[in-house]
């Protein structure tokens, strides 16, 4: 049976670790920090962060622990949500990269809430993605193209939707001309998606929405890529059933994608101070 092994880290080291710091520090021009109670519709009420409305606005919500786990762009597995909820509305002096964004969140947390945490090693059945042959990685169709500063996320369905969405969505979108099932194009059971300028953090994330498995980035390349994926569905339409596929795409590129037993950093809070001090 595993053990959990902590690593003890200040918040004030483990941002700056986690965290690529700019020069000079990015901070909020002003938040502010409210109770959050969810609403009951999931599409209205998830926590989690999002731009909007406009671009110099940055709203979060959830637990402290999902709120420090937004700041270090951790997955789900990653983290418990548990204690008091709390919305936070932020507002920019121009628009930010999310992990601009990220940067400033964690600054806020550390320096207005008291947030201190570190991390564990925990045990996790996962996928995980590596580097199996450098040489055909050099075939992976990079892509140039800066990473743009956040923005609001238009829905394709909601009008007028504000709320957390995945962050791989800007990257990794269906494309129009499969959107309606009236396309000719369109098939049943099936989900085209366009990566464009994805890294492999964001890659691994849109994985695991669509498998439903914990899918861990173990590359260690930073480039970003452009790849097109068909996801094929069972018949409830909520887990991917291809997989194997994927693994056979990815294969081409040097990139493998394992089923095995590892470990993953998991964030444990350790102190938040007194609401009175940071509630608005």
């Amino acid at each position: 049976m595993f053990k959990s092994f902590p690593v003890v880290v200040l918040a004030t080291i483990a941002m700056t670790t986690q965290l690529k710091a700019a020069e000079p520090e990015l901070r909020f021009e002003a938040a502010v920090v409210k109770p959050w109670v969810p609403n009951p519709n999931p599409l209205l009420g998830s926590p989690g962060c999002y731009v909007g409305p406009g671009m110099l606005q940055y709203n979060c919500r959830g637990t402290v622990p999902t709120l420090v786990a937004e700041a270090l762009n951790l997955d789900d597995y990653q983290f418990k949500a548990a204690g008091p909820a709390y919305t936070i509305t932020a507002k920019m002096s121009k628009p930010a990269t999310r992990q601009q964004m990220d940067e400033m969140m964690g600054r806020f947390l550390q320096e207005h809430m008291g947030v201190r945490y570190h991390f564990e090693k925990r045990p996790i059945k996962a996928e995980f993605l590596i580097v199996t042959s450098p040489d055909l990685l050099v075939n992976l169709p990079v892509s140039n193209d800066p990473i743009p500063v956040a923005a609001e996320y238009n829905h394709p369905v909601i009008r007028g939707f504000h709320g957390p969405v995945p962050r791989f969505v800007h990257f990794a979108e269906v494309p129009e001309a499969y959107q309606s099932s009236k396309s000719p194009l369109w098939v049943e059971g099936q989900t085209p998606i366009a990566c464009r300028n994805i890294s492999f953090h964001l890659f691994a994330q849109l994985l695991y929405l669509q498998y439903k498995v914990p899918v861990i980035d173990e590359t260690g390349v930073a480039q970003r890529f452009d790849l097109d994926l068909t996801i094929r569905h069972g018949e409830d339409g909520s887990v991917g059933t291809n997989l194997s596929e994927i693994r056979k795409i990815l294969a081409k590129y040097g990139i493998s994608l394992q089923s095995r037993q590892g470990v993953m950093d998991f964030v444990v809070l350790d102190k938040v101070a007194d609401e009175a001090k940071f509630l608005n």
